[in-house]
């Protein structure tokens, strides 16, 4: 039998494909999210299973154990150990193919299928595009499926955020931002961390009059103060293009009533302000202190 599916809203959208099941979310570490593909045949039937970013801990191990289904691909998106940690299980217990950026092939264990942006390739069913995401990372990858409209963003992206810059440039996170923008609104977005409540947080310090951010906030702060375990992905491009201040940085209604220094305003019309105005953003929320407080 494939993973049950989640009760997050965002998976009450039947597929769009027979024999396609959405991704399963396993939650490890802190706050670390994996992605579980069902992989099916020609004929619906699921014949394997995939992950995406899998961590070095007991749940990936646990869930692996119980599968009846074989891992056949591991598909990482950057090198970091929280990402990459439960490759060298997987292998040596599964065997299957690991994915990932050729530029990573001496950072990601067990890296034998090196990918390129705009690689794409077959997995049962399912086809995943690789798409260059520099900035978090050097060589940092985003996967998309076009039928089934996911995108698997690791920490490039995040719910209301995105990565922190560890080997990147403003003008390699602008760029990779941007590419968010080529994707169809209800398109899922499965990124690597549940951050997403913080993240609002500081998001309506930099956009308080956005009533959608605000209404957002709230409704997810009483879901969360409820259920700690409350899960806030997958969102959708969509909504991350009306509440992600990184993902606004050429909208001219967000330039105009963002709390953003003056000479930022005319971001939509400069490229190159866009990427200082980045880089104050990024600034700003490195230095930020979530609160409890609904």
């Amino acid at each position: 039998m494939p993973p049950q599916r989640s009760n997050h809203p965002c998976f009450s959208t039947p597929s769009t494909a027979t024999g396609v099941y959405p991704p399963f979310r396993l939650a490890s570490l802190k706050d670390n999210y994996s992605w579980i593909l069902t992989l099916t045949d020609e004929g619906g039937e699921p014949c394997g299973t995939a992950i995406v970013d899998p961590t070095d801990s007991l749940p990936i191990q646990t869930y692996f154990k119980h599968s009846p289904l074989p891992l056949l691909a591991i598909i990482n998106t950057h090198h970091h150990y929280d990402h990459t940690g439960g490759n060298d299980y997987l292998v040596r217990h599964y065997a299957p193919r690991v994915y990932g950026s050729a530029q990573d092939h001496t950072r990601i264990p067990h890296l034998n299928h090196p990918l390129h942006e705009g690689t794409t390739f077959q997995l049962g069913q399912i086809s995943l595009t690789a798409w260059g995401a520099d900035g978090h990372t050097r060589g940092h990858l985003m996967y998309h499926e076009p039928q089934q409209k996911w995108l698997f963003t690791g920490d490039a992206v995040f719910s209301l955020g995105c990565g922190r810059m560890f080997e990147g440039t403003p003008a390699m996170m602008v760029a990779s931002l941007a590419k968010l923008q080529q994707f169809p609104a209800d398109t899922l977005m499965f990124c690597g961390h549940e951050y997403t409540l913080a993240n609002a947080q500081f998001s309506l310090t930099v956009d308080p009059h956005n009533t959608e951010l605000r209404q957002f906030y709230h409704t997810l702060a009483a879901r969360r103060q409820a259920n700690p375990r409350f899960a806030t992905i997958p969102s959708t491009l969509g909504l991350e293009r009306n509440l992600n201040p990184f993902l606004q940085l050429a909208n001219p209604a967000f330039l105009s009533r963002a709390n953003i220094p003056d000479q930022y305003r005319a971001a939509h019309s400069e490229h190159a302000l866009q990427e200082e105005l980045f880089l104050w953003l990024r600034t700003q929320k490195d230095e930020f202190v979530p609160h409890d407080d609904l």
